[in-house]
């Protein structure tokens, strides 16, 4: 027999943790950091046989003015989809509460790829009105996702990264790029390049308020990292001395080198060229770094990223890089960084965030795709976005964007 029960924060987290449709959103500590932007959290749950197979946190946000809430299940109902009388209790229940605190509508996103198992159809057969399969980033959470799958050992999750990917990190290495762990003391510098991407790419940022409330919530619930990526001019100077003894060495050695017939010195004369060619880069890359150990002798920050994690699944959630020496491949090691510590703790898949799902050339957003595509990743396609519609006058304002609701309509899809 299947009945509601109360849950704690604890029974609900580990609930959550274990099951799997759980998901970082689902947690209690996702749930506070919404409640901090003006959100009220509220849980159900359901067990049969007095153990827990169901449970669910909805967010609530309050349409200013009208009385009206949003309610709002980020990646959906944890439970077993397969068990209609699961889907179907838990639904009831957070139907009562939605209508409690006078939602329009409830929506749901749950984190399922297409064509697999029976949840699209669960939630049609409940009304659940499905927003559609369109590509771009329409929804509150974009409907593709890039996702890599990982391997026991991190070599084997390395080899399957594309060749000029591993290239790139060894090269990082090479390059003086250090990667540490950030503490709370470190957002103000995470915002400044939080700040300064924002306006490379043309996106507005969240403040530093917001990313202190979230790092501080998920990091003491053991679900988030600051990480940083640091060029240390004097790590990076020593690189490069070793480097160019290497290559006035080869030098030397190609220039004494006999050569007989044309042809070989043909390709003396190109090798040489090469070798310069490098020398003299290198050279240009030592008085940068020269200069760089004058004006910041403890080195630069170049990029940063809020890593979370819950449920067996890693999140690329937020990341954030300076324009200064990008050639130096700051952005390579931090994700292998990030994947390395994914594997540390032994999760399963690590997920780059969205895309748009378009792969044609053509496409604004192709290079957020060719960059997550080097590791190794697969473009996911998820069901998509689900509303139950409760006050069909209300929904209908909100959905066609009267213009009382347009400015809360936009206010919203910015807060979820």
């Amino acid at each position: 027999m299947i009945q509601t029960l109360h849950t704690d924060e604890n029974m609900h987290n580990q609930f959550v943790e274990r099951h799997p449709a759980g998901d970082l959103m689902q947690m209690t500590g996702w749930g506070e950091v919404k409640q901090a932007m003006g959100w009220r959290c509220r849980r159900v749950a359901i067990a049969e046989d007095e153990q827990l197979v169901g449970s669910v946190q909805i967010l609530f946000f309050p349409v200013l003015g009208t009385g009206y809430t949003i309610a709002y299940i980020p990646r959906g109902f944890v439970t077993d989809y397969e068990r209609l009388d699961y889907v179907e209790a838990l639904w009831e229940e957070t139907k009562r509460l939605a209508r409690e605190e006078n939602a329009i509508f409830v929506k749901l996103d749950p984190d399922i790829d297409l064509g697999e198992g029976v949840a699209f159809e669960r939630l049609v057969a409940l009304g659940f009105r499905h927003k559609g399969f369109e590509k771009g980033f329409p929804y509150v959470q974009p409907r593709h996702r890039m996702e890599l799958t990982l391997q026991t050992q991190e070599e084997e999750t390395f080899q399957s990264f594309q060749r000029r990917t591993r290239s790139k990190i060894r090269t990082s290495l090479k390059n003086g790029i250090t990667f540490e762990r950030g503490g709370a003391s470190g957002l103000s510098c995470f915002s400044e390049l939080m700040e300064e991407t924002g306006k490379r790419d043309g996106f507005v940022t969240r403040d530093q308020t917001y990313f202190e409330k979230l790092y501080q919530t998920l990091h003491a619930a053991g679900q988030a990292e600051l990480f940083f990526c640091r060029l240390h001019p004097t790590v990076a100077l020593q690189q490069l001395e070793n480097e160019k003894s290497e290559l006035e060495s080869a030098l030397i050695e190609t220039e004494q080198k006999e050569q007989k017939t044309e042809k070989q010195q043909i390709r003396r004369l190109k090798k040489l060229e090469e070798l310069n060619r490098r020398l003299f880069k290198v050279d240009q890359s030592i008085e940068e770094m020269l200069h760089l150990q004058q004006t910041h002798p403890e080195g630069k920050l170049l990029s940063g990223a809020l890593f979370t994690y819950a449920a067996g699944k890693a999140h690329y959630l937020y990341g954030a890089s300076s324009d200064a020496y990008r050639s130096y491949l700051p952005n390579y090691r931090m994700q292998w960084e990030m994947i390395r510590y994914a594997t540390e703790l032994k999760l399963h898949t690590y997920d780059f965030g969205g895309v748009s799902g378009y792969e044609s050339e053509e496409d604004p957003y192709r290079g957020l795709y060719d960059f997550k595509k080097l590791f190794g990743t697969e473009m996911k396609e998820k069901i998509g976005e689900f509303d139950f519609v409760l006050n069909p006058t209300m929904y209908q304002a909100y959905d066609k964007g009267l213009p009382l609701l347009k400015k809360v309509r936009r206010l919203v899809m910015n807060y979820f």
